[in-house]
């Protein structure tokens, strides 16, 4: 059961930085009170400064959103920077966009791809399925199908759809891994179970054509 708001002010009041993040998020998420982005952001900033890391992912995700502060790249890639420091996946996995895109810093896939391998290895299924993509199409390093292969079929068993409809796509071409149709086919049902519109597709072609 959560804690009530007025315990938990009293405790971000009194300094306390963990409380000061869960209330930033009740402020974020409307959870037992009125939603109100710049209080979020005033506690997330509270904590950030004084070391909390998820309070400084959190700041990020304001700056890229513009919700409670204006959209600001630069200040949202300083804030995401310090929670990558200490080993935070999602901020390694959102730095990485970052890297990637050129949002607010200069454009480095090299890095990009660096930040994706560390927050990939923490387990950011969303960074192993950016690692697969740039592996398999040579952003910010060599192609190397069969490493793309690797992580997207990583992302693909921790429940990622599209990286459901990547593993079956290799399968099916027999690009990054040995042709294997029976394997397509089970993934392309994986990834049409879990919603995607192409396996879906894929699927009902596959039938049709199987019809004597």
């Amino acid at each position: 059961m959560n804690e009530s708001i007025d315990d938990l002010r009293v405790h971000a009041q009194a300094g306390d930085r963990d409380a000061q993040v869960r209330l930033g998020v009740r402020y974020a998420t409307g959870d037992g009170i009125q939603q109100n982005f710049e209080e979020a952001v005033s506690w997330f900033r509270n904590a950030a400064e004084r070391g909390d890391i998820v309070a400084a992912y959190n700041l990020g995700v304001a700056y890229v959103a513009g919700e409670g502060v204006t959209k600001d790249p630069e200040l949202a890639a300083h804030w995401f920077t310090l929670a990558a420091q200490a080993g935070y996946p999602a901020a390694l996995f959102n730095l990485g966009n970052v890297y990637r895109d050129g949002c607010g810093v200069p454009r480095n896939p090299a890095y990009a791809l660096l930040l994706f391998q560390q927050a990939a290895a923490a387990g950011n299924v969303n960074a192993q399925y950016n690692l697969a993509h740039m592996f398999f199409h040579g952003i910010g390093t060599a192609k190397d199908a069969g490493a793309a292969f690797y992580w997207w079929r990583m992302a693909a068993e921790a429940g990622d759809a599209e990286a459901a409809f990547e593993i079956a796509a290799m399968y099916d071409s027999g690009i990054g891994v040995d042709e294997n149709l029976s394997e397509a086919h089970r993934w392309y049902e994986i990834a049409a179970t879990r919603g995607h519109p192409e396996a879906i597709e894929v699927l009902a072609k596959w039938n049709e054509n199987e019809q004597p």
